[in-house]
């Protein structure tokens, strides 16, 4: 929620400037899947279920093309994926409510769908940074697809018997399942047990790297640092700096031995 209100902020910010308010695009993007729901289900329950379909495939091109473009533009972060994510999940939540009405087999996905969300928010708190995977991807496009086509059974009228109902969910709930099963094996890594493995991490960073120390408040004689830390972030840098320690010594020993290697330094911004 910091995270969100600070992000907030500096998009506000954003727009006070014809110069930077382009930076805000993506994100306008991403939200606009969010308020698409409400006119979808609108035209949908009126009758007009062809341009309920209509701003429901505009709203997943949306999904395609705000990714890619804030790399161009060189503005993605964590916010703008959060974001993303939170986005993908009430689209597909909100257009799937008048399908669900009409086959109510549908259920079951919308349930896989919430167990995904759960998985992920319990990792959260667990202290993890769940990120979407490949499986999570394909499982949003095969979801989404299937949706659309309830859309046009309406449109066509189509009388859908329950067992073709199953069959054309069954891609949905196989993709649902596997990505499911990632996310909690992923999930069920390691984590951090105390404080103090995180502060011997940062501390061994920070001296092999000379840079200033994080921020940090000492409670009961205790070392607490003022941030959210990701664990799985924290085992990389263990494993970055257990690596160059064995190059240290594999360099050491070949200085020993009569051997000098030459090391080329390249500038980054």
């Amino acid at each position: 929620m910091h995270m969100f209100e600070k992000e907030l902020k500096l998009s506000l910010h954003d727009f006070k400037s014809i110069k930077t308010i382009y930076k805000q695009i993506p994100n306008i993007l991403t939200l606009s899947r969010i308020i698409a729901t409400l006119p979808i289900n609108l035209l949908f329950f009126i009758g007009n279920v062809t341009g309920a379909l209509a701003v429901s495939i505009v709203a997943f091109l949306t999904d395609a093309i705000d990714g890619p473009l804030a790399r161009k533009l060189k503005v993605n972060s964590k916010f703008g994926a959060e974001l993303d994510a939170i986005s993908d999940k009430l689209l597909i939540g909100g257009i799937a409510i008048p399908i669900v009405a009409q086959n109510p087999i549908m259920i079951l996905n919308i349930i896989l769908e919430g167990l995904i969300s759960i998985t992920n928010i319990k990792a959260r708190f667990d202290g993890k940074c769940p990120k979407s995977s490949m499986a999570g991807k394909i499982k949003t496009w095969i979801l989404s697809l299937t949706i659309l086509a309830g859309y046009f059974t309406s449109i066509y009228n189509l009388n859908v018997s329950l067992l073709t109902s199953a069959l054309a969910i069954t891609p949905a709930l196989i993709a649902q399942t596997v990505t499911l099963n990632g996310y909690i094996k992923t999930n069920n890594k390691k984590k951090v047990e105390n404080n103090s493995e995180i502060e011997d991490i940062y501390s061994s960073y920070n001296k092999n790297n000379k840079v200033k120390k994080k921020k940090k408040q000492k409670v009961n004689n205790k070392v607490i640092i003022n941030e959210k830390v990701c664990v799985e972030d924290l085992y990389k840098l263990k494993e970055s700096l257990i690596n160059n320690e064995e190059s240290k010594t594999n360099d050491s020993n070949d200085i020993n031995r009569g051997h000098v290697k030459t090391k080329t330094f390249h500038k980054y911004e």
